[in-house]
């Protein structure tokens, strides 16, 4: 049995891990940047790497798995569940800090469209790559 017939084989417990862990480190990732030139938490050149490579190649592996998972899916199809994912991990960060003067510094318009758009293309670009390879 090949990889893409075994992944077919665990496609709903790997589709339901792949939303749940995707909206998780989502959630937890936000903001990538932090484009809020008031906010009072500086995080050092090294934490801003490691968030930055974290994203990185958390996304392009989750690209790789939705081209896996969905190969006749449509390049729409795939934006839209990158989208949806990230969009339901910022809606779990906002409502885990409710209340918090963090959600003041953090959720400013930059930072959730830079937030929106990164990890969204970023799995989309991926998903892309690798269904033109096969």
């Amino acid at each position: 049995m090949g990889p893409s017939e075994r992944i077919q084989q665990y496609r709903k417990p790997l589709l339901i891990g792949m939303v749940l862990f995707s909206c998780i480190v989502g959630g937890c990732l936000f903001p990538i940047v932090n484009c809020n030139p008031e906010n009072p938490v500086e995080t050092s050149l090294v934490m801003k790497t490691i968030i930055l490579l974290s994203v990185f190649i958390f996304y392009t592996e989750l690209g790789m798995l939705q081209a896996a998972l969905f190969p006749n899916g449509s390049i729409g199809f795939a934006a839209a569940l990158n989208l949806g994912m990230t969009v339901l991990g910022l809606i779990f960060r906002y409502l885990l800090e409710y209340g918090e003067v963090s959600n003041t510094y953090n959720f400013t318009a930059a930072n959730v469209a830079l937030h929106l758009f990164a990890l969204t293309i970023l799995p989309l670009m991926t998903y892309i790559s690798r269904k033109q390879k096969s």
